[in-house]
């Protein structure tokens, strides 16, 4: 799956299931390796696979993007970036809250649509990264 189909597959579930209008989504989203994203992020080694900085963009490490998990990561950050636009005075707790919600629904629907077992969540999704670390 490339960025740009996913891109366009998120802004349509984040048009038709949350309250932003995702028409003119200019949001650079760029794929980074792991040392330069996390040189970027933290300043050196750190366990961060996607961040969102408000004029600069999404910034993702490069990763397995058919994994629904994260693709769920993309989400959360285009999250940020919607609220940056059209929420600028939202405290960041409640910025993480709302981002962490929609990304636990976009999970539990794309679960329930791909029949399997054991639906996905946030935390899950997370216990697979570490593994990654």
């Amino acid at each position: 799956m490339t960025l740009t189909y996913l891109t366009t597959f998120l802004l349509s579930w984040i048009s038709f299931n949350t309250e932003y209008n995702t028409e003119n989504f200019e949001t650079p989203i760029l794929e980074l390796e792991d040392l330069e994203l996390q040189e970027k992020a933290c300043g050196g080694k750190c366990p961060v696979v996607a961040f969102f900085l408000s004029g600069e963009g999404i910034f993702i490490k490069k990763m397995d993007l058919t994994d629904f998990c994260n693709q769920s990561i993309l989400l959360h950050e285009m999250i940020h970036s919607f609220q940056s636009k059209y929420k600028p005075e939202m405290e960041n707790v409640f910025r993480e809250k709302e981002a962490y919600e929609y990304q636990n629904q976009f999970l539990d629907i794309i679960s329930e649509e791909n029949g399997l077992y054991e639906k996905l969540n946030v935390r899950k999704c997370r216990s697979n990264q570490k593994s990654l670390f």
